[in-house]
Parts: structure tokens; sequence; C-alpha cells
């Protein structure tokens, strides 16, 4: 079985963005605190221009050994206004009025004294020889 096609993107709309901040988890050899440096996020796709949210910085404690999903919370109106928090539940990018959440990955639960982070967002395309890994950029 084969798939034809000239061109495949293949992710999801409201993963299409780039962040580009650090996050470090075990910060200052403590699997509990995650420290967040700032910076920013850009969405091609969550609205019909690109959008660039200002990250700020923070550094976490999480409060057990429990694996947490990783979102990037950004206010729909004020682009000042990001940050990335740690959640037990998950949250659809529109499930709140004022902010969307993007889903960035998973901080694994606490193995052997240490955490690590597994990150989702972005989209794989394939065109021709080409094969572009972890953002999408309109056509």
């Amino acid at each position: 079985m084969s798939i034809e096609t000239s061109m495949l993107v293949v992710g999801v709309k409201s993963q299409q963005f780039i962040l580009q901040i650090i996050i470090e988890p075990n910060y200052n050899g403590d699997a509990n605190v995650v420290k967040v440096n700032s910076g920013i996020l850009v969405h091609y796709l969550i609205e019909e221009t690109i959008r660039t949210w200002q990250v700020s910085g923070q550094t976490v404690t999480i409060p057990d050994n429990n694996a947490r999903y990783i979102y990037a919370r950004c206010n729909k109106v004020d682009y000042n206004d990001a940050q990335i928090i740690f959640s037990t539940q998950q949250i659809k990018t529109n499930d709140s009025t004022l902010y969307y959440h993007f889903l960035v990955g998973v901080l694994h639960s606490v193995m052997e004294g240490v955490r690590w982070i597994s990150l989702t967002y972005g989209a794989t395309s394939i065109n021709g020889r080409f094969i572009k890994n972890g953002s999408y950029s309109k056509l």
C-alpha cells in the first residue's frame, strides 16, 4: 500500500508554532523544580495572521512526582501575556474564553530521581526530496 501525493503536511493546526524558550527539568538537581526561561511563541495558524506572544520566565515547583502536560497558555488579546503551565488535566486549545492552551509536551513522572520532558508541538512536511520537521509555514 502507498499514499500518492505531491506534498504531505502532518500535524494539528493548534500545534503549528515555534517556541523559542528553554525548559529545564531537574533544576538545581531537584526533580520537582522546572525552570522556564522567557522567550517568544510564534503561532502560524491559530488566527488569520501570524501571532507572536511574549512568554514570561518562571521557576515552578511540582508538588508531587507525577507526570504533567506542558502547555503554553497565551492570552487571546494581550500578546505580552503568555506562560508555560504544567497540568495534570488535558486542556483543549479553546477551553478558555481568555486564553489559548497550546500543548507543548509532557513532563514525565520522576524515575530514579530524575524527570524527562518530551516535546510534541510542530509538524512534519514532505515535499519532493525535502523533509521539514518542527514547524509549518503558510503556503
